[in-house]
């Protein structure tokens, strides 16, 4: 992992230059420390756990388009660094306890990192205000706006600041933040450049981060598909309830009404099954082999078995099954009809639907590798947007 870590950075220093390169840098170095150091307790992100054009392509098993957005170009780069953080911290706490351990158990490890991204305070949100705060955060809080209130390199102190800091207390600083001075973090951030977004997404917490993505792929002309897949799918029922409150508060609109308005086809029914935060809890009794092996049979009738494949029996099963299930549902289908379900996906399914269950089910089989690919494809997307 280390010297994956220094050939990105190798890669990054190719494409991104000046504060940004240097910014990027400083957070990746802090979650290689952070995750490094604390193999044990909550994995979670500190930035958007989403990608834009410049991802969502040939990671997932088709090419896209690359749109000249340098802030989101910026962002991209950023939240994939998230999830690959969350599947070290998994891979680091699972080296610790038992050695080396199995392609199959870091695939587990990092598939559930990556579907718990929220820091564990944000599931306690609704009593947070009057919670009794230690007093290592009021004190950074209070120093964050001292620094910031007396310098004209405010932009420069925060970034210092809270680099310093586990994403667990700047998720404590930038709500004491709010409660003490009535306003975000963010406001210290003036600049619109792609260092000015990744501040921003650096000072927020990662569930307003993805909010935010979510409303611009949403908004103006053209729905960007490719920004919401990676967001909502192959996340706990938990953290979609999270997005969704998150999502109403900073904008006074119904998520699922707002997807629903702007998706069609299968790319909608994938997408909608997903928010609705309903994948079942994982039960040894029920997810048996037995019922693994019924489940692939009944994708096998949907899809290669069928002229005209059942998509709704494809989406509910893949989208509302547990991960551990998923997996189990994908060795009976290779075992029985020699062919993976990711093979199964391309050939039944087209477009962005095809791409948001690939990042669905290979979240769950190979993470890891999903998570190699997005970097890589992110990079060469930052690089032809500098370069247009």
């Amino acid at each position: 992992m280390r010297s994956y870590n220094q050939e990105l950075r190798t890669r990054i220093q190719g494409v991104v230059s000046g504060e940004c390169y240097q910014l990027l840098l400083s957070v990746l170095d802090a979650a290689e420390t952070e995750f490094s150091t604390s193999a044990s307790g909550p994995v979670c992100g500190s930035a958007s756990a989403t990608v834009d054009d410049a991802v969502s392509g040939d990671a997932i098993g088709t090419s896209a388009s690359v749109e000249k957005k340098a802030g989101i170009s910026s962002s991209a780069t950023v939240s994939t660094s998230s999830k690959e953080s969350a599947v070290a911290g998994s891979k680091t706490a699972t080296s610790t306890v038992s050695g080396e351990k199995s392609t199959t158990e870091l695939a587990v490890a990092g598939t559930t990192a990556m579907s718990s991204l929220y820091v564990r305070y944000a599931h306690e949100s609704s009593s947070i205000e009057s919670m009794t705060f230690p007093a290592e955060i009021d004190a950074a809080v209070q120093e964050i706006h001292r620094e910031c209130s007396s310098t004209t390199s405010a932009e420069t102190a925060l970034a210092s600041l809270l680099l310093s800091k586990t994403v667990e207390h700047r998720y404590l600083i930038w709500w004491r933040y709010r409660i003490l001075y009535k306003q975000s973090l963010t406001v210290w951030v003036k600049s619109t450049s792609d260092y000015g977004v990744l501040l921003k997404m650096l000072a927020s917490p990662l569930e307003h981060v993805e909010a935010e993505i979510l409303r611009k792929a949403t908004v103006g002309l053209g729905t960007k598909e490719e920004w919401i897949y990676p967001v909502v799918m192959a996340r706990s029922n938990a953290e979609i309830a999270l997005l969704k409150i998150a999502f109403r508060e900073k904008y006074g609109d119904d998520l699922v009404t707002v997807l629903s308005g702007e998706l069609s086809g299968d790319l909608k029914k994938v997408i909608l099954t997903a928010v609705r935060g309903e994948v079942a809890n994982f039960d040894a009794s029920v997810h048996t082999n037995a019922k693994a092996r019924a489940d692939a049979d009944a994708l096998y009738k949907a899809g290669e078995g069928k002229h005209g494949a059942d998509k709704k029996t494809f989406i509910d099963t893949l989208v509302l099954s547990p991960a551990e299930h998923v997996r189990g549902i994908s060795s009976a289908y290779e075992a029985k009809y020699k062919t993976s379900l990711v093979g199964v996906i391309e050939a039944e399914f087209s477009g962005d639907a095809k791409r948001a269950l690939l990042f669905l089910v290979r979240s769950v089989l190979e993470p890891v590798s999903l998570l190699v690919e997005l970097f890589e494809t992110t990079l060469k997307g930052v690089a032809r947007t500098y370069m247009a």
